[in-house]
């Protein structure tokens, strides 16, 4: 799973990799479609704001939109002559801008799939490619270590942000398109003004490259991930190490910040996910069950859900994290459920559907911070059963008290035990 997405209201999670891009209910955990049509990896993907379009983008050279609700193929928006790296869409979905190995950036109409403008400059394969709120600008970085500003209608370069000098592997845009942020080889991270193309920054504090960048709304806060596994906060306007996060073993492949800047989400190749607190730099959460590096994360406006994409092929979303009293989804099952019986061994039940996002799973549970809902496919039950439940998520044991099987809040999680 190479990219996620999250919808404005946190309740769909678009997710691609394997040549589909799957659309899921963020609370039940439901594929509700799987989008078919790209030849290859499918390399990322976007939401527009509305939850109403999907816009995708991979190895085959193509762009491709979607109709989230119907799951039905608009557009294939060819040009590019070789792989597209990183795409987005403008809040309204009327606006695409795709980047390529081949080294251009595209802006595209989404509702035609006409190519709007074809825009040139940069030496090297396009990285990352953002697009201002309105749909006016256009940023984008890769190889050869620059950083462009773009008049989206007319195709002008605007700007040429020089001072990298190595690859850059992310931008970010404020919420105004005042300013810029990239990351990228060298261990540095620069804070530009869109308008002049001033660097007003130079954000120094590790050896090692920069995976990805974030910026708070207001453009005052911004948030990178380092392959050395360190996370760093900075104030974008003093340039100010606030905070530096610790506790992953690994490169951060992705960060994302709150709408408000309060909370950050950390992705890692050690297999973890980590919410922050961003002023006091706390380790909230560590959230568990992928099996292999994470690529992608994706964060709801409130905090309070996560999204991530691994390498090990799930998707998985972690609700109610916001706080520091919050269970983590993630101690719950997340793949195929094997098998379920009692610790007497006088029944088990074997295969039940998996839940491959959404905290609890087994099959059927949908569930809320530690407690899950079994539905038709689960074994049947009477209270005061204590089940033991094994996973394909690492085939860890979950131990669930059934006070009363009819009800969600039935069933609880307790701490597994030896049974006679």
């Amino acid at each position: 799973v190479w990219s996620v997405a999250l919808s404005a209201d946190g309740g769909r999670v678009v997710s691609c990799g394997d040549g589909r891009v799957l659309m899921w209910d963020a609370t039940s955990g439901e594929c509700l479609r799987e989008l078919r049509g790209h030849e290859g990896g499918v390399r990322r993907v976007a939401l527009s704001a509305d939850g109403c379009r999907v816009v995708s983008c991979g190895d085959d050279g193509t762009v491709r939109v979607w109709d989230a609700a119907s799951g039905e193929y608009l557009r294939a928006l060819r040009g590019h002559t070789c792989w597209v790296l990183s795409v987005a869409l403008s809040a309204d979905g009327g606006r695409v801008v795709s980047g390529g190995s081949d080294g251009t950036v595209r802006v595209w109409d989404a509702a035609s799939g006409e190519s709007v403008r074809e825009l040139r400059g940069h030496e090297g394969a396009v990285q990352s490619v953002v697009l201002s709120a309105d749909g006016g600008r256009v940023v984008s970085g890769g190889e050869g270590g620059t950083v462009r500003v773009w008049d989206a209608s007319s195709g002008e370069s605007l700007r040429e942000l020089r001072g990298h000098t190595g690859r850059v592997w992310s931008v970010a845009l404020s919420a105004d398109g005042g300013r810029v942020v990239s990351g990228g080889d060298h261990g540095l991270v620069r804070v530009w003004d869109a308008a002049s193309g001033e660097c007003v920054r130079e954000l120094r504090g590790h050896e090692d490259e920069v995976n990805s960048v974030a910026l708070s709304a207001d453009g005052g806060r911004v948030v990178s991930g380092w392959n050395d596994g360190g996370v760093s906060v900075w104030d974008a306007a003093s340039g100010e190490s606030l905070r530096e996060l610790r506790g992953h073993t690994r490169p951060v492949n992705g960060v994302a910040l709150s709408a408000d800047g309060g909370r950050v989400v950390s992705g890692s190749s050690d297999g973890t996910v980590r919410m922050w607190d961003a002023a006091s730099g706390e380790s909230l959460r560590e959230l568990r069950g992928h099996t292999s590096l994470v690529v992608s994360v994706a964060l709801s406006a409130d905090g309070g859900r996560v999204v991530s994409g691994s390498s090990d092929g799930t998707v998985r979303c972690f609700s109610g994290v916001g706080g520091r009293g919050a269970a983590p989804a993630a101690d719950l099952h997340c793949a195929w459920v094997a098998a379920v019986g009692r610790p007497n061994g006088i029944s088990s039940y074997a295969s039940w559907r998996p839940a491959v996002v959404g905290g609890p799973s087994g099959p059927s549970m949908s569930a809320t911070a530690d407690h899950a809902e079994l539905g038709a496919e689960a074994p049947p039950t009477q209270a005061g059963d204590v089940l033991i439940s094994a996973s394909g998520d690492a085939w860890r044991f979950l131990s669930w008290d059934v006070a009363d099987p009819a009800e969600p809040s039935g069933w609880r999680r307790v701490p597994l035990q030896a049974y006679e």
